[in-house]
């Protein structure tokens, strides 16, 4: 630990042992520890995640403005602690889902699919993201929520990048039957390669479920 590292960890230490009465963390520990989040210091950064773990939802605020630090392994320890904090922290997490790091992406993945169905909020809301790989990247998540999944499609399959519309095909097969009005609803918007990607879509789905199309 370099001096830089050990006296922030000092200030973060003092200012949760100075905080008032043992009851709601105070405003201070929270900033201490986020300070040590943006360190460069390991040992710190770890320490830093436990704290503002314990510190729980009012914590949040901070590791979100975590999420962007030039840093990687900043950003990494901060998704790390939201995906503890669980559902409050789902808004966060969706920012996550835009980071230019793949892997902070995969974990936010992860740990927006362990909060459950009420995360596709946050896996739609990344189909805003500026990347093709970031989008995609939401789509597939999506698809890990099953059923719950479904409301990411309809933009997925709208999206301009051919790219993200094949991920939404792959997705809605992933997801299965309750993919099809999407599908349906995008094939009759669709020409060309995309129209043909959604129609095997929908054969598959229709192949494995066993069912037939509508008379």
């Amino acid at each position: 630990m370099n001096l830089r590292s050990a006296t922030v960890l000092a200030t973060a230490i003092l200012a949760v042992g100075c905080s008032r009465g043992g009851g709601t963390p105070a405003a201070d520990d929270v900033r201490g520890w986020t300070a040590v989040l943006t360190s460069s210091d390991v040992y710190g950064q770890k320490r830093a995640v436990e704290a503002l773990v314990r510190i729980g939802e009012p914590a949040i605020p901070g590791l979100r403005g975590a999420l962007a630090d030039p840093g990687l392994d900043t950003r990494l320890a901060a998704v790390r602690a939201l995906a503890r904090l669980g559902a409050p922290a789902g808004p966060a997490l969706g920012l996550a889902l835009r980071d230019v790091d793949p892997v902070v992406r995969r974990e936010a993945c992860d740990a927006l699919v362990a909060i459950g169905p009420s995360a596709a909020d946050e896996m739609r809301g990344a189909l805003d993201a500026p990347n093709h790989a970031m989008r995609e990247n939401a789509v597939l998540c999506a698809a890990r929520l099953g059923a719950a999944g479904v409301s990411v499609l309809p933009g997925a399959l709208a999206d301009p990048d051919g790219r993200v519309l094949d991920r939404g095909v792959e997705a809605a097969i992933a997801i299965g039957p309750a993919s099809l009005p999407a599908l349906e609803e995008a094939r009759a918007k669709l020409q060309g390669t995309g129209r043909a990607a959604v129609d095997r879509a929908i054969e598959e789905i229709r192949r494995r479920d066993g069912s037939k199309p509508p008379a």
